[in-house]
């Protein structure tokens, strides 16, 4: 037995030994075939997550429209919605995991440590897709009881009529001639305003509901040449519902500067307190005669310190305020033989009270409402058809153009607009659908509805009647509504984003269109770039009225837009019950949900605090107030202490750890603007390796850090108007770069190899990149500086004979050195070139050229001291619409501008020309105006021995403005009543 006793325990122990072997073979067996079922089980995931979006989509629609006997939804989109999100998110964090691009801690691994970390993360979201897909099949299960269907792309959205984006700007900007209803009104406060015997301040009111075209008429009657002439300085202030009293001071009185630089004289200003501003504008606007226009004054208080605060002297005499304000008039108010208002205050209800103390402030006022019969049917064409009426026969061809014209009697021209914007887009025999739905809950058919529903609901292919809440809402969040739904899920991401932003507020087109491909909300198509298919979808939302064309360029390019109140209270609305986006306007009370995309409209605070714990951000878009400047901050108390980690807390979360960047993965965009003192961002900013879109724009940040290299998806860097001036390396590595916009870096790129998505490079010297074999051939918009010797002049040019995409180009060319205009001007390879800029001397021959650049639309030099032969060769750019010589850019007494010169220009600005004495216009041989035939703005600043204006500027027709600053006091100015042109505007500066 002893002896038999070890050789039981071998065999046993073998036996052991083999199970564990057995076991942990059929262990590791598991867990691979688990590894290789992770990749199968991201497919299906993704198969789920298409099919969740597409019930979302029904889903949403049914949401919004509030029927009845389906209001459980509102408890079932939520969480359909959030499972979905959970499932993109798992979806971008395999991708980057599977990647090897680990963040945090794990990014100091070897690699190969790292890759024997891959099984465990595979295992991680293998249960993590398990737990998602449980939840998707509870979905599955319950949206038979709420009868969803799985609502396809192209549900609603059949052919539509192709849209024109060549006439857009003629089309999204209003004329004050087509516009419908407001003729009157504007004669009327015309007169008010040009009246001789006006008191010292003459205000007076817009008033009426949202919506009824307050803004849209103050702003016909503030470009009015007849208005603009009577003043000597005309001033635009949209003030947003929450904001400083020093940011609309500066406003105002940047706005009364004409002569010096714009961001300069913004840096100066930003350096001083209320009090100090207050002098300065009484300064500025001391014996002047000024119009000063504010739009939507919200408060009784703001509209009493205004009118406080502007000067009314004696000096101001027949100085005007015109304001907008969404109150109605009192009942009943009556009128004195002179216009001037006389108040019965023992008959004013205590509702009225507000109405009847807002108008006391007012000298007249003019009450905006509804349309009248007719006049919604004529606005509604010109929009449509570009008449002020039906085209002929559309009335015989279309049973429903009554029902059209009674939907539009009595509507707010934003109802008629919105509804013109969404037909736009449809059939003609696709309107009947979209007016029956409006036309049934409506006031003009408060009869039979029932009946009508039943009858509705048995037609095939039309829309589904709808009740709940849809049927008690106004008519305008009713369109907005159907525009919505009518809109892709694309463009319907790309109109929420406009929540980020404020009513009313100029939106730069370039950032937004940044944003938008960063988030990833619109892709690369048909051979264009994702910023063309962005661009695309911003011309679509403003060709449907959902957004205002602000500011086009001469070749048609939107450069900025704005939103409608209305619409942005709709899309905010939309944002938040969709979990898109979310503003706040404090950093106090934030809710601990998982907010997706956060925007801080934060008008006060410098010293904000973020106390939020958000893993799923993605996007943190905030705007802080700036602070004083260093010079006066001495002055005032240490208000602003804390302001120094003011972005530093944001970005690392070292506030009572609530917002740790990382556990902040999936952060996509961070835009930070006005931040108050100097800072440095963090080493931990490397580890966002999802972040495509780092704003640092207008921020007094000092530099960045080495770890910005590590930051694989960033396609846009922006670090115009601070102090950076360098960026490591191997930023230039990067291969997602689309966009680098920075002021002046000390070095360039060395090699450009990685740098095939790039087409925007701001801010580089010159350097080794030039020299580079290889080409950024996608590049759009260029600028260099640091061009110190002709020799680098002429490698850049051999360089640009490859950049055929270049659409904007601007230079700096430091003494000594010389650039080539000519060259320049007739390279066939910057056909597409729109925009030049050159900052320092150019040389050219004399030789004639019959071929230049066919779109270059502007052109500005400064310090490029001209000839004659250099103004000829300019002359001849066939479209010119743009020029700008600035300071010392001529250095001849003598200015000629040839015959047919200049044909296309419509704008011509000369700025500190000191030896300019004579200017001349030359005939052409038949005496037909054929040079600057089509000028509309000239100004001249700072041309200290220009002694005569050409008389021929009075025979130009198209002549809107003539600006002229700091000039001899001898020189003698055409009379305005000599002009061709009706009454251009003659603004004069100190």
């Amino acid at each position: 037995m002893d002896k038999a006793t070890p050789k039981a325990q071998e065999v046993a122990t073998e036996a052991m030994a083999k199970g564990a072997a057995e076991a942990l073979m059929k262990g590791a067996f598991q867990e691979a075939k688990l590894q290789l079922k992770v990749r199968k089980k991201v497919h299906q995931l993704r198969d789920d997550l298409e099919w969740l979006r597409a019930l979302l989509r029904h889903a949403d629609q049914r949401r919004r429209q509030e029927i009845n006997e389906y209001m459980y939804i509102e408890l079932w989109v939520p969480h359909a919605r959030d499972v979905a999100l959970d499932a993109e998110d798992l979806l971008e964090e395999y991708s980057q995991k599977e990647k090897l691009k680990c963040h945090c801690i794990l990014d100091l691994l070897p690699s190969f440590v790292r890759w024997l970390w891959r099984p465990f993360i595979r295992h991680s979201i293998s249960n993590q897709i398990d737990n998602i897909k449980e939840r998707i099949d509870e979905i599955k299960k319950t949206r038979k009881g709420y009868e969803l269907k799985i609502l396809p792309e192209t549900w609603a959205h059949p052919e539509k009529y192709y849209i024109d984006w060549s006439d857009l700007n003629e089309e999204n900007i209003e004329d004050p001639d087509k516009l419908v209803g407001i003729k009157e009104k504007m004669e009327q406060i015309a007169t008010w305003l040009t009246c001789r015997e006006k008191p010292l301040q003459t205000v007076i009111a817009i008033i009426g509901e949202n919506g009824v075209g307050k803004t849209t008429l103050a702003s016909c009657i503030y470009q009015t040449r007849s208005v603009r002439t009577q003043f000597d300085c005309n001033i635009w202030i949209h003030l947003p519902q929450k904001f400083r009293v020093v940011d609309i001071l500066i406003d105002i009185i940047l706005q009364t500067i004409t002569s010096v630089d714009m961001t300069e004289a913004k840096k100066n200003l930003r350096g001083k307190d209320e009090e100090a501003l207050m002098q300065e504008l009484a300064e500025k606007l001391s014996k002047k005669k000024y119009l000063i226009v504010l739009d939507d004054v919200r408060r009784l208080e703001e509209l009493k310190f205004f009118l406080a605060v502007l000067p009314a002297q004696k000096e101001n005499e027949e100085s005007a305020i015109l304001i907008t304000a969404q109150i109605k008039s009192p009942n009943p108010p009556a009128a004195n033989s002179s216009g001037q208002l006389e108040y019965m205050t023992g008959r004013i209800h205590k509702k009225e009270v507000t109405s009847a103390a807002w108008l006391q402030l007012c000298h007249h006022y003019v009450e905006l409402k509804k349309l009248e019969k007719g006049q919604g049917r004529e606005m509604f064409c010109r929009r449509l058809f570009g008449e002020s009426d039906f085209p002929s026969g559309f009335r015989k061809m279309h049973v429903h153009s009554k029902a059209l014209e009674s939907l539009l009697d009595q509507s707010l021209p934003l109802a008629v607009t919105l509804l013109a914007g969404l037909l736009r887009t449809k059939k003609e025999d696709e309107w009947t659908d979209v007016v029956d739905l409006l036309l049934q809950y409506s006031k003009h058919n408060n009869n039979g509805d029932d009946k009508i529903e039943k009858e509705e609901a048995t037609k095939p292919n039309q829309i589904k009647p709808v009740g709940g809440l849809f049927r008690n809402q106004p008519l305008i969040k009713k369109i907005l509504i159907l525009s919505f739904d009518d809109l892709p899920s694309y463009l319907k991401q790309c109109l929420l984003y406009f929540a980020a932003f404020k009513a009313e507020e100029d939106i730069d087109a370039e950032k937004i269109i940044r944003l938008w491909v960063a988030e990833g909300l619109v892709q690369a198509t048909d051979g264009h770039t994702m910023e063309e298919h962005a661009e695309d979808c911003l011309k679509m939302l403003i060709s449907r009225c959902l957004i205002n064309l602000v500011q086009v360029g001469y070749n048609n390019k939107i450069i900025t837009v704005s939103i409608h109140e209305s619409v942005l209270d709709f899309a905010m609305s939309e944002a938040r019950d969709s979990n898109f986006l979310q503003v706040h306007h404090s950093t106090t009370d934030l809710p601990r949900a998982a907010i997706r995309r956060l925007s801080l409209q934060n008008a006060f605070d410098t010293h904000t605090r973020l106390n939020l714990s958000t893993p799923k951000l993605r996007s943190l878009l905030c705007e802080f107030p700036e602070a004083p400047s260093d010079d006066h901050r001495k002055n005032i108390t240490n208000c602003y202490s804390h302001s120094i980690q003011q972005v530093r807390m944001v970005i690392t979360g070292r506030i009572n750890n609530d917002l740790n960047i990382c556990r902040c993965t999936f952060l996509r965009v961070i835009d930070l603007k006005g931040t108050v003192q100097e800072f440095t961002l963090p080493e931990e900013i490397g580890w966002l390796v999802h972040l495509r879109y780092l704003g640092l724009a207008d921020s007094r940040l000092r530099g960045l850090p080495s770890s910005v290299k590590k930051l694989r998806s960033l396609q846009t860097l922006d670090i115009t108007n601070t102090d950076v001036d360098s960026v490591p390396q191997e930023f230039w590595n990067l291969k997602a770069l689309r966009h680098v916009l920075a002021r002046h870096l000390k070095k360039g790129p060395r090699q450009v190899h990685s740098l095939n998505n790039l087409q925007t490079l701001h801010g580089v010297p010159w350097g080794r990149w030039v020299h580079e074999k290889k080409r950024l051939t996608n590049l759009r918009s260029l600028q260099v500086w640091n061009l110190s010797t002709s020799k680098r002049c002429k490698a850049l040019l051999t360089y640009l004979a490859s950049l055929e995409c270049l659409t904007s180009l601007d230079l700096e060319v430091k003494e000594g050195a010389q650039i080539q205009l000519d060259r320049l001007l007739i390279m066939p390879v910057l056909r597409n070139l729109g925009s030049l800029k050159i900052h320092g001397p150019v040389q050219a021959t004399e030789q004639s050229y019959s071929y230049l650049l066919p779109n270059l639309s502007k052109l500005e030099l400064c310090g490029s001291g001209l000839n004659q032969n250099h103004i000829d060769m300019i002359a001849g750019l066939p479209n010119l619409l743009e020029l700008i010589l600035g300071k010392d850019s001529y250095m001849h007494q003598d200015m000629s501008i040839p015959p047919n010169g200049f044909r296309e220009l419509r704008k011509l600005r000369f700025n500190g020309l000191p030896e300019l004495v004579k200017w001349h216009v030359q005939s052409s041989a038949d005496g037909v105006l054929s040079s600057l035939s089509h000028l509309e703005h000239l100004c001249i600043f700072s041309c200290a021995k220009l002694e005569l204006i050409p008389d021929y500027l009075l025979k130009l027709e198209n002549l809107v403005q003539l600006t002229f600053h700091d000039l001899p006091k001898l020189l003698m100015l055409p009379s305005l009543g000599k002009f061709s042109s009706k009454n251009p505007t003659l603004v004069l500066g100190e």
